[in-house]
């Protein structure tokens, strides 16, 4: 299996190659962020579940939450999309929930 970081940053670029040939093909950024999850759903070097203490989950997320507030704003925020590595599968139900899992954002 090949690096799932190169397999996001290929669909990255994909999704950046298909909106330079046609930037009317999505409307909303919410189409986009359906076509990039696509993109790396497709992906075979990306692992579709990952399982947690007593759970599994897709490894393909969306609106995920930010580990901590930043800034001036007292609430984390969400990543668009985070692709979830299989070694990041250590949690619980409680800590998958509340969005409190230490997930590893890039290598």
């Amino acid at each position: 299996m090949n690096n799932p970081m190169e397999a996001v940053e290929r669909a990255i670029n994909q999704l950046v190659d298909n909106f330079i040939r046609n930037q009317w093909h999505h409307r909303v950024e919410n189409s986009l962020r359906c076509e990039l999850f696509c993109l790396l759903n497709a992906s075979e070097e990306i692992p579709k579940t990952i399982h947690g203490s007593g759970l599994a989950t897709q490894s393909i997320q969306n609106e995920w939450p930010e580990p901590r507030p930043h800034g001036a704003r007292l609430r984390r925020g969400n990543f668009d999309l985070v692709v979830l590595r299989p070694e990041d599968g250590n949690w619980t139900m409680e800590d998958f929930r509340l969005g409190m899992n230490n997930v590893s954002l890039s290598d």
